[in-house]
């Protein structure tokens, strides 16, 4: 008998952009546009700015853009700066609020990275995205996280390794 995450795995792995329903792409496209536009607005502070500069100093020749300037890096660089960005200012996506879940900034900053790194297409992303963001278990209950930290570290460590692999 195959275990959760064997189940889950090969549900990632075999998913096809055209198996997605229209609902879910639309709601995928809107997560992703929010936290777009909260690393634009993020990558303006200062603490942010410092980010920027560790990024451009230690990343720099990349393939990888960082979102809101026009300073590309190596892409683990960009996905660190991408992801102090879009939780600068707290305004990006919470599945619920309050609850300290940001799937857009753990999942998105890497995923941008990872794509632009390999020239991955849009219809990659999105199914990446999607897949990645089904397969972690459900982080609202309290017995599995009790701090916003600890739901952010599960949506990175657990699906940004596995949408790169889908990639």
């Amino acid at each position: 008998m195959a275990t959760a995450a064997q189940v889950l795995a090969q549900f990632a792995a075999d998913l096809k952009y055209n198996d997605i329903p229209a609902t879910v792409l639309s709601r995928a496209r809107d997560a992703m546009t929010d936290s777009i536009a909260a690393c634009t607005f993020g990558s303006q502070f200062p603490w942010s700015k410092m980010v920027t500069d560790y990024a451009r100093r230690y990343g720099s020749g990349g393939k990888s853009s960082l979102i809101g300037t026009d300073l590309k890096v190596h892409t683990p660089y960009a996905a660190l700066a991408n992801g102090v960005f879009a939780h600068a200012f707290e305004q990006d996506c919470g599945r619920d609020p309050g609850m300290g879940v940001h799937p857009g900034a753990t999942l998105l900053p890497a995923l941008l990275a990872s794509c632009e790194e390999v020239g991955a297409d849009g219809k990659t992303a999105m199914t990446a995205l999607i897949a990645s963001s089904v397969i972690v278990p459900d982080r609202r209950e309290p017995r599995r996280a009790t701090s916003a930290a600890q739901t952010s570290a599960a949506w990175g460590s657990g699906s940004s390794p596995a949408m790169r692999s889908l990639m």
